[in-house]
């Protein structure tokens, strides 16, 4: 749900040093962009959501308001407490000149049945219910699972990576230079909003391909001894990145999240959101990985002991862990497959056919295109 303000004949008071500035009467509103809009627009937009009067902790509440600038998200227990809160924020807001955007407003049911999209009629407007949206960059779904905003996250990357293609083949620019475009550039969008993710073998597989994908962009490819070109393997990449990677990071930055949620105060909303168990049951079948289980795992593999006592003073939980870390989790199964020595002149296939190659010779093929191997060849192999 989107506000916009529309602020007419309001009386404001200004706070400057904690004592409060004479009055003074607007007429014509603000212009976007203005300095004076958005103290205004936060100021009213807290007087409304306060009117609302929500009362009780996150457990007892029966209707929960999330907002971060124009963007509100109302959450109820019932489709009747959703549709009363609505209607009496959507009623204040007007009252102080703020307008709700209709055409941006959806509606969505978690559970954990499959149902077919309606909508939900409020007696004013019917609003269409998604089973997914996009709320601060974040995709949201139904069945709470990462994996979508992990696709969309790759997407975007890829679609930066074809955007800078040039500049990574160019060779007016050196290697130094393309791997800091990366790093400014594409590992953000990707990694946008990591630090709350959890890591499953399928989500390390797929970023970890998209990271060697664009390496393989940057380095180029590599010329072997007997003059055929090659792209790099995964080994090369990696000791070319020197065993840093993309998960590497990613771990390092929930470990980072996980440090600064643990020196937040007792009352901290995040602290306690960290800490608040549900009180429903779990549904029959193999429960799903927390993401703070997930990182006790990490931390245990780096063997640090009394991590909460460590995560107190900053400067020591950052040294803690201020070391490339380890690539720890996908294992990767090696699948041997045919390579043959062709005679001179064999068909020289090129990236995606080429899947493996012989180790004295021998020449690239496919996997449609894989005779048995002569005596004394080795087959080579493919980590995926």
């Amino acid at each position: 749900m989107m506000l916009c303000p529309n602020v007419h004949h309001s009386l404001l008071i200004h706070d400057i040093s904690r004592s409060n500035t004479m009055g003074f009467e607007t007429k014509t509103g603000v212009r976007q962009g203005d300095p004076l809009s958005v103290p205004i627009f936060s100021a009213v937009l807290d007087s409304v959501i306060t009117n609302l009067e929500i009362r009780g902790n996150i457990t007892t509440r029966l209707r929960q308001i999330c907002g971060y600038a124009d963007d509100i998200i109302i959450i109820g227990r019932t489709k009747q407490i959703l549709t009363d809160t609505f209607c009496k924020l959507k009623h204040d807001a007007l009252n102080a000149g703020l307008i709700v955007n209709n055409n941006k407003t959806k509606y969505l049911y978690f559970t954990r049945k499959k149902i077919q999209p309606t909508y939900i009629d409020t007696g004013e407007k019917q609003f269409e219910q998604v089973n997914s949206f996009k709320y601060l960059g974040t995709m949201v779904n139904t069945d709470n699972s990462i994996e979508e905003e992990i696709k969309e996250r790759i997407a975007a990357g890829t679609g930066h990576s074809m955007f800078t293609k040039k500049l990574f083949t160019s060779k007016l620019i050196s290697q130094n230079v393309t791997l800091q475009l990366y790093n400014t550039l594409i590992s953000p969008t990707v990694t946008y909003a990591s630090k709350t993710w959890v890591l499953n073998k399928n989500i390390i597989n797929k970023l970890m391909i998209f990271k060697r994908k664009v390496m393989r962009k940057i380095y180029g490819s590599t010329r072997s001894d007997d003059g055929y070109w090659r792209i790099k393997t995964n080994q090369e990449i990696n000791d070319i990145l020197k065993g840093q990677n993309i998960i590497g990071f990613i771990k390092k930055q929930r470990l980072n999240w996980l440090g600064h949620v643990e020196r937040m105060a007792e009352d901290n909303n995040v602290q306690k959101i960290k800490r608040w168990k549900p009180m429903s049951r779990r549904p029959i079948g193999r429960p799903k990985t927390h993401w703070e289980d997930d990182v006790l795992e990490d931390i245990r593999s780096m063997t640090v002991g009394n991590w909460k006592k460590v995560a107190q003073d900053r400067d020591s939980w950052k040294k803690t862990f201020s070391k490339p870390e380890p690539y720890i989790g996908c294992k990767c199964k090696a699948v041997p497959l045919q390579a043959w020595s062709g005679p001179e002149g064999s068909r020289k296939l090129s990236f995606p056919d080429f899947m493996t190659m012989a180790q004295d010779g021998g020449k690239f093929v496919s996997p449609t295109h894989r005779p048995l191997l002569p005596p004394g060849n080795t087959p080579g192999t493919h980590f995926c």
